[in-house]
């Protein structure tokens, strides 16, 4: 069994995981490890992937870090969203499975903004 450990840092609009992607094996165990607090959100479908099941949203105080072991995969798309201290989660936009083997995509935050699907680029939130 291994261990991926997923790296929470700032960016320009945001925080971002680094991967970004990890396979998902049953049995091993994904740490997310934040540089400045953090949060994490997980849809319903991927929370009940790890183990144990967390929270729909998880706080990471800087410096720390937080441990799950994956379950068997069953369906998916597998998804969460890195999130700036504090802040709350945006729409979790999974897409389809992927064809081959299940992976947990790790989207990245916006600090605010929200990004226009058909062109990618940020704009602001209209709160």
């Amino acid at each position: 069994m291994s261990t991926t450990t997923v790296t929470i840092v700032s960016n320009q609009f945001g925080v971002k995981a680094e991967p970004s992607e990890v396979s998902i094996v049953e049995g091993d165990t994904i740490v997310f490890s934040a540089e400045t607090g953090a949060s994490v959100a997980f849809t319903d479908v991927t929370a009940a992937l790890l183990s144990p099941s967390p929270d729909s949203v998880v706080a990471i105080d800087a410096g720390a870090s937080l441990s799950f072991e994956f379950n068997a995969p069953n369906g998916g798309p597998y998804c969460c969203q890195v999130l700036t201290a504090g802040s709350g989660p945006r729409l979790i936009h999974c897409g389809d499975s992927p064809d081959g083997d299940p992976v947990l995509n790790i989207q990245a935050s916006h600090d605010g903004r929200d990004l226009v699907p058909q062109t990618g680029r940020l704009v602001p939130s209209q709160s």
